[in-house]
C-alpha cells in the first residue's frame, strides 16, 4: 500500500488498511502479511503488527 507523499498524514492509509482487515475478517482470513519499507514500519507497528 502506497499514498502519495501530497496525500500522507490525511488518514488515508488507515482508512486503507482497516478496509482490508475488514476484509480479512468477514473472508475468515487469519493472517495478513506485508514487506514494508522501513519508513512505513511505525506505522504498522502503531497498529499492532510486528
Amino acid at each position: 500500500m502506497f499514498v502519495h507523499k501530497d496525500y500522507q498524514r490525511r488518514g488515508i492509509a488507515s482508512f486503507l488498511l482497516s478496509m482490508a482487515e475488514d476484509y480479512a475478517i468477514k473472508h475468515q482470513i487469519p493472517i495478513i502479511t506485508s514487506e514494508v519499507y522501513i519508513t512505513a514500519k511505525p506505522f504498522f507497528e502503531s497498529r499492532g503488527y510486528r
